[in-house]
């Protein structure tokens, strides 16, 4: 991908009004994040057409992640997620905020849009919508697995794959999942 953000970078915090279309990665198509305690903040922007193996536009590896204002379009991962592909092994935290996610896909077990390996770690989505997003056997749109707090709050999630729109999996400590509309799904799990 074009952007890479490892512990050293320390001067390129996140991504304001900013465009990624058609990038190509491993792992981030548009944007690899590592091993950092400075958060990562994305707002105001747009992912279309990016690919990669996991994270078809970004992947975040072990830092705080806020994504507000965005769109993600059309954007495809192989094994991980469409669009955000979010892991880590201590506890942080994956916020994504008043974002759109439309047509967003993988081939793999993940979530076609945002796909959360969060142990210990506090996951929010709130006031975003995801339309048309087709995922693996861990949701079409959203796959959150071992959160310590899951919320999904004012949010919509419609005509998405052949998959539960939304899977959650492992111990939880807290989820909620208030005001949020579903419709045209269309679930064989």
């Amino acid at each position: 991908g074009p952007v890479i953000l490892e512990p050293q970078d320390y001067l390129l915090k996140g991504s304001e009004d900013s465009t990624f279309i058609d990038n190509n990665g491993l792992l981030g198509g548009a944007i690899y994040a590592s091993g950092s305690s400075i958060p990562l903040v994305i707002t105001g922007s747009t992912f279309d057409g990016n690919a990669a193996l996991d994270g078809g536009a970004i992947y975040v590896d072990g830092m705080p992640t806020t994504i507000s204002m965005t769109e993600f379009t059309n954007n495809a991962g192989i094994t991980g997620a469409g669009a955000v592909h979010f892991t880590t092994t201590t506890a942080d935290s994956l916020t994504v905020a008043y974002s759109n996610f439309v047509a967003n896909s993988t081939t793999g077990d993940a979530a076609g849009s945002v796909y959360a390996d969060a142990p210990g770690s506090d996951v929010a989505i709130r006031g975003s919508h995801f339309c048309g997003d087709l995922g693996g056997i861990k949701g079409a749109s959203v796959s959150v697995m071992d959160a310590s707090t899951y919320d999904m709050l004012g949010s919509t999630v419609a005509l998405s794959g052949s998959r539960p729109s939304v899977w959650l999996e492992g111990d939880f400590g807290v989820y909620t999942i208030a005001n949020v509309t579903f419709a045209g799904m269309l679930n064989q799990a």
